[in-house]
């Protein structure tokens, strides 16, 4: 085993079913829905793919997905889940993950993912993560839920 292998493995015994998975830009997100998917069997909402549905449809499409297919057991992953944790802090949907996973890399790593792996110019987005922070301590707080938060740095 190593690092990851026990991490996945504590999110196991967890007996987490519903987990989002959330962090900034070329973190790590999708990468690692995708190992937990296939290691404790569970579908993957890319948050990121809705959003062709325009910025304010596509939460309520997911969120529609979801409950049509995979209410209690599912993996929501990408930077607009962090929208789907405002929602339910607002009250528009009845959202409880089991589990919320937050995902850090540096920047330079990030850098590196866009540059070289997305053929993309990096952008730093500066005040982004105290953003994501506020919305996710909103969720915690609104919601008045004592969620897991695990933490993968570096993946």
């Amino acid at each position: 085993y190593n690092l990851m292998d026990n991490q996945i493995l504590e999110i196991k015994k967890t007996g987490a079913k519903k987990i989002v998975i959330i962090g900034l830009p070329a973190s790590g997100k999708t990468w690692l829905a995708g190992k937990l998917a296939s290691k404790l069997s569970l579908p993957v909402y890319h948050s990121d793919d809705y959003l062709h549905h325009g910025f304010e449809d596509s939460m309520y499409i997911m969120q529609q997905d979801i409950e049509k297919d995979n209410p209690e057991a599912h993996i929501v992953e990408g930077i607009a889940a962090y929208r789907l944790l405002r929602k339910a802090a607002q009250g528009v949907f009845d959202y409880n993950p089991d589990l919320i996973i937050m995902v850090n890399r540096s920047e330079d790593v990030r850098r590196s993912v866009y540059e070289n792996e997305r053929n993309k110019p990096f952008r730093s987005i500066a005040g982004m993560q105290k953003t994501l922070d506020k919305i996710l301590g909103e969720y915690l707080a609104i919601r008045n839920v004592k969620v897991p938060i695990i933490n993968f740095n570096n993946i």
